[in-house]
């Protein structure tokens, strides 16, 4: 399909799939009279076939190396241990854990861009900011927009441990326990894999000036914008070349990968009495502390 043989832009409709797994398991076991264990877990699998169309990583022309897709596992457990300590007292002990890698475009490495020279060439369809994308002039790029010289890899685990302890005395119903949580997280995200070229007509070229209502009359200014990409395409004009360095460890690397680690602990103590003044009315009242 064709969208515009003015500007050279070229669309087709390309081919892929998804294929998405979900598995759970329980399991219930009565371990005494007064003790049950339980646990749960899940796991979730989604895999693209070889190209993620949410986020418009299908290659630009058929054949085109430069594509990339979408895989995560993702899981979560859950195990429980519930004690009758006796015919009042009541416990309940809880840990529970997820995680899981989410990758986006892992396909994306240097050698997709052997057939833009090594680098990633941008003719102007995603950089005119003021210009409205269906507007937006240039040949259409070979690099997948906007992500294509990028990927992205999330892993955050989560683990919680909490204990609740339950004492029935008289119309009282009192509860303590408390929980730890950890959160942990690994982001390596927004690499750049190869330079961009940019081509276009910056402020300080002179060729600059043509492009007005004087020269170019009834235009307006999206036309003027569209007028001046096409010229830089069509006379190899380059704007900017950019490389991006990233400081990982205390040091910095060129077109390296840029990693996001951090972890949050949370703790939390509590204290509660439910009475049951009368068959109509039950008062409530804890105390929480709880600092992140």
């Amino acid at each position: 399909l064709v969208g515009d043989p003015n500007r050279q832009q070229f669309n087709f409709v390309g081919q892929g799939g998804q294929d998405r797994y979900f598995t759970t398991v329980r399991l219930d076991f009565n371990l005494t009279s007064n003790h049950a264990l339980s646990n749960v877990w899940n796991y979730q699998e989604f895999g693209g076939k070889p190209v993620d169309f949410l986020n418009n990583t299908d290659p630009a022309f058929p054949g085109f190396p430069n594509f990339g897709g979408q895989n995560s596992q993702r899981w979560s457990n859950s195990t429980a241990l519930r004690s009758t300590l006796t015919g009042r007292l009541v416990n309940e002990a809880r840990f529970s854990m997820l995680g899981g890698i989410s990758q986006f475009l892992s396909q994306v490495s240097p050698a997709q861009f052997a057939n833009q020279g090594g680098y990633d060439l941008d003719f102007g369809m995603q950089n005119i900011a003021a210009v409205p994308a269906v507007l937006r002039a240039g040949l259409t790029n070979a690099t997948v927009s906007p992500f294509g010289n990028t990927n992205n890899r999330r892993n955050t685990p989560n683990f919680n441990f909490a204990d609740n302890l339950t004492w029935l005395r008289g119309a009282h119903s009192l509860g303590v326990g408390g929980n730890y949580s950890l959160i942990k997280s690994f982001i390596e995200a927004n690499n750049q894999f190869v330079p961009n070229i940019l081509f276009g007509v910056p402020d300080s070229d002179p060729a600059q000036a043509i492009f007005n209502s004087t020269n170019l009359p009834g235009s307006s200014a999206a036309d003027q914008a569209i007028a001046a990409q096409i010229y830089a395409v069509l006379t190899g004009r380059v704007q900017t070349v950019t490389q991006n360095a990233y400081l990982n460890d205390g040091k910095y690397a060129l077109l390296g990968p840029q990693v996001t680690r951090f972890s949050q602990k949370l703790f939390a103590l509590y204290a509660q009495d439910a009475w049951r003044a009368r068959p109509n009315l039950t008062l409530n009242a804890g105390l929480r502390w709880e600092p992140q």
